[in-house]
C-alpha cells in the first residue's frame, strides 16, 4: 500500500514538473534564446551540407560513398515509391546524446573486431550492443501500439471481449510504465537489459517492440542484425563527442 501511494506521489511530482519544463522552455530567457539561437544555426548548417550533397547527387557530381548519401538515396528511393512526399524523412533528425555508453559499446566493438571486417559470429558477441539497442525500443519503438480484433466471445483478465470488437495494444505506454520498469523508466539505461529481456521483465510480457505471440514480426532478428553491423562498422572508425557550446534543449 506504501509503495502503491510512493508511486502515485511520485507519477504526480513528475507530471507537475514535466508541465512545468514545457512552460518553462517557451519563455523568453537569455537562456532559451541562447538555446534556440545554437538550435537554429546548427539546423542552418546541416541543412547546408544536405542541401549541397543533394544537389552534387541530382547533377552527377562528386562520388560519395558515406552514410549522409545512402540516407538521401533510401529517402529519394521511399518518396518515389510511394509517389508521396509525406513519406520518408524529414530534415529534422534527432542525434542522441550517450557519451559514457558510447565509450562502453566502442570499446565492446575494438575488442572484439579491431580492424577486421564485422562477422556474424563477432555480432553474436556483442552484448553491450544488444543491451543499447534493447533499450533504445523501449524507448523508441517502431509503432506506438498495434491493434487486434477480437474473433470471438472471450474473457481477457477478467474481462469480457465480445467478437469483432477492435481493442489495442499501447506499446508506448506499456514500455514507459513506471510501475513496470521502475522509476527510471523513462530514462535511457540499457543496464537494465545486463541479463536479458526475461530478467527486465521479470518474466511479463511488458515489452514488445516487435510485437509477441504467432504474430510477431518476423524480421525482427534480421532487423537487429543489420543495425549491430552499422552500429559495429561505424564506431570501428568513429566515435562522437559534444561541442564546448552544446546546451541541452
Amino acid at each position: 500500500m506504501m509503495r502503491v501511494g510512493c508511486l502515485a506521489s511520485s507519477s504526480k511530482f513528475n507530471q507537475q514538473r514535466d508541465i512545468k519544463n514545457r512552460i518553462w522552455k517557451y519563455l523568453p530567457t537569455k537562456r532559451n534564446r541562447r538555446i534556440k539561437a545554437i538550435d537554429r544555426e546548427v539546423n542552418r548548417s546541416v541543412r547546408s551540407i544536405i542541401d549541397n550533397r543533394l544537389k552534387a547527387m541530382k547533377a552527377g557530381e562528386g562520388n560519395y560513398h558515406d552514410l549522409l548519401v545512402i540516407i538521401l538515396e533510401s529517402n529519394i528511393k521511399e518518396v518515389e515509391q510511394r509517389q508521396n512526399k509525406t513519406y520518408g524523412m524529414t530534415i529534422n533528425e534527432v542525434i542522441e546524446e550517450h557519451q559514457e555508453w558510447q565509450s562502453c559499446v566502442r570499446e565492446e566493438v575494438l575488442n572484439i573486431f579491431r580492424d577486421k571486417d564485422i562477422n556474424v559470429d563477432g555480432l553474436n558477441h556483442l552484448k553491450v550492443v544488444t543491451m543499447i539497442f534493447y533499450e533504445v525500443l523501449r524507448l523508441y519503438p517502431p509503432v506506438a501500439g498495434v491493434p487486434r480484433r477480437v474473433e470471438k466471445d472471450m474473457t481477457l483478465g477478467g474481462f469480457s471481449l465480445p467478437s469483432r470488437i477492435q481493442i489495442g495494444l499501447p506499446i508506448m505506454l506499456i514500455h514507459y510504465d513506471e510501475q513496470l520498469w521502475g522509476n527510471d523508466a523513462k530514462k535511457f539505461n540499457p543496464g537494465r537489459f545486463s541479463e536479458g529481456i526475461s530478467k527486465a521483465t521479470k518474466n511479463q510480457v511488458i515489452y514488445f517492440p516487435f510485437g509477441w505471440g504467432p504474430r510477431i514480426c518476423i524480421g525482427q532478428n534480421f532487423a537487429l542484425l543489420e543495425a549491430k553491423t552499422v552500429l559495429a562498422k561505424i564506431l570501428q572508425r568513429f566515435s562522437f563527442e559534444f561541442s564546448p557550446s552544446y546546451v541541452h534543449v
